[in-house]
């Protein structure tokens, strides 16, 4: 069992679907990418899971890199300078551009520039939904927002929430903090 865990096969896409036959359905149950409470004011909190909304495959994701023999192809980056000299990524820093130069910030200082943040999801204003502009809309990272588990009460209390919002034509900015 663990040998064939370890070989793999690149074949292109149309043979890929001639040895699959058709694709199958599999049955997930979403993980939540966040848990905690919604803020929405003075001492007023909503416990919930954020879950990421299941948005289709894109044709071809998941696919790695072979040669014309089928053999997988593996990636590496290398860093040089302008000499040509290569540069171990262990002995690199982060750097900003002033003028011409750049200005060097070990990680020891970088570390002490960051912000403490707490996780936290917190109500931050409302504002009419013809305010906001379709570009601002991030569509590519959709989330859920669900009561936890079987809890109806909070559950309801989220859901007069989202039809207040609905009903008097707003929307709600929220601050989205996942991890300290």
């Amino acid at each position: 069992f663990a040998g064939s865990l370890t070989s793999s096969v690149c074949v292109t896409s149309d043979a890929g679907l001639e040895i699959t036959g058709e694709y199958q359905s599999k049955q997930t149950k979403p993980t939540a990418t966040f848990k905690g409470c919604l803020e929405l004011g003075d001492g007023v909190q909503i416990p919930v899971h954020m879950v990421s909304k299941i948005v289709p495959a894109k044709h071809g994701a998941g696919l790695g890199l072979c040669d014309a023999n089928g053999e997988k192809v593996v990636r590496e980056r290398r860093y040089h300078l302008p000499d040509g000299k290569e540069v171990d990524p262990d002995c690199m820093n982060k750097g900003y551009k002033y003028g011409k130069d750049f200005i060097p910030i070990s990680k020891v200082d970088a570390s002490l520039m960051k912000r403490e943040t707490e996780k936290e999801l917190k109500l931050l204003c409302t504002t009419k939904r013809k305010n906001i502009r379709r570009e601002q809309i991030n569509t590519t990272n959709v989330s859920v927002l669900m009561a936890p588990g079987d809890d109806t009460i909070r559950g309801q209390a989220l859901a007069a929430f989202v039809i207040a919002l609905k009903d008097l034509g707003l929307v709600a900015i929220c601050r989205l903090v996942k991890k300290e």
